[in-house]
């Protein structure tokens, strides 16, 4: 039996999010949780993929405890 992973992404206010929101759409896959210091942009991706939305990723982490996260992947481009 194959088990789905659950993923969060942490820090979703990256310019590359879109890409791989579009690949969660098209894959399938069990998004669990997002998280943004910007609570408005953390809220609009967890509306699009229908899960949590969080400001603090170490919280996101301990309630939505995903099997595989992107930490660090998205933070803000300089």
């Amino acid at each position: 039996m194959v088990k789905n992973l659950k993923i969060a992404f942490i820090g979703v206010s990256h310019w590359h999010v879109p890409l791989y929101i579009r690949a969660v759409h098209s894959d399938h896959l069990d998004v669990v949780a997002v998280s943004d210091p910007n609570k408005a942009i953390a809220e609009r991706f967890a509306a699009d993929v229908n899960c949590p939305a969080y400001t603090d990723w170490m919280e996101l982490l301990d309630r939505a405890q995903p099997d595989f996260d992107l930490p660090n992947t998205f933070r803000p481009s300089s």
